[in-house]
């Protein structure tokens, strides 16, 4: 093995063991979610053990196509060139769908009851990159590539100052007075 072939390995590599732990991660936070919720097996409920095997299969299946696609190029070539046309057919739509995959995780995250669950940092990083890759996938022009890499920094940015910004607004209410300790207090003295 020669110096260039070993040094074009070494980011893959890299790569893959990467998406390999966060997704470990991620499905070992699900089960300790979906764990303890009833008796129906291995202490899983019905529907709470149906979805983990549902998203440990999922979870199985991208790392597979995340693989496939780094190792393989040339054969995964063919089998994107569907969703790059697809992305071509989507016209102006393309600009809503992005807007919607750039606020889905933003909502889930941190303004509904599954941003208490999902609390663990493996999922939510799951969840950021799979909402950063779809952002870079809708917001790349032309045929020839998936997304580039300035489109996928620009997408981690976006996606970081929407995170940044609307976090501000969570602790914003009607209430005329602060919800800190002192000043709440103020009230029942």
């Amino acid at each position: 093995m020669n110096k260039h072939s070993a040094q074009a390995i070494l980011p893959k590599f890299l790569f893959s063991i990467s998406a390999a732990g966060m997704l470990y991660g991620a499905g070992v936070e699900f089960y300790n979610i979906a764990w303890g919720t009833g008796l129906w097996w291995g202490e899983f409920s019905l529907k709470w053990g149906l979805v983990f095997v549902l998203f440990a299969a999922l979870c199985a299946c991208c790392l597979f196509i995340f693989w496939f696609a780094l190792w393989s190029q040339r054969a995964a070539i063919s089998l994107i060139k569907p969703l790059i046309e697809f992305r071509g057919r989507m016209g102006s739509t393309r600009h809503l769908a992005a807007i919607i995959v750039l606020a889905f995780p933003i909502w889930l995250l941190q303004y509904s009851y599954w941003g208490v669950v999902l609390n663990g940092p493996y999922l939510r990083l799951l969840i950021w990159s799979i909402a950063i890759i779809l952002l870079a996938f809708l917001m790349t022009n032309g045929n020839e590539r998936m997304w580039t890499w300035p489109v996928l920094m620009a997408a981690v940015f976006f996606s970081a100052v929407g995170f940044s910004l609307t976090g501000l607004f969570m602790n914003v209410t009607s209430y005329p007075f602060s919800l800190g300790w002192s000043e709440g207090n103020r009230m029942w003295d």
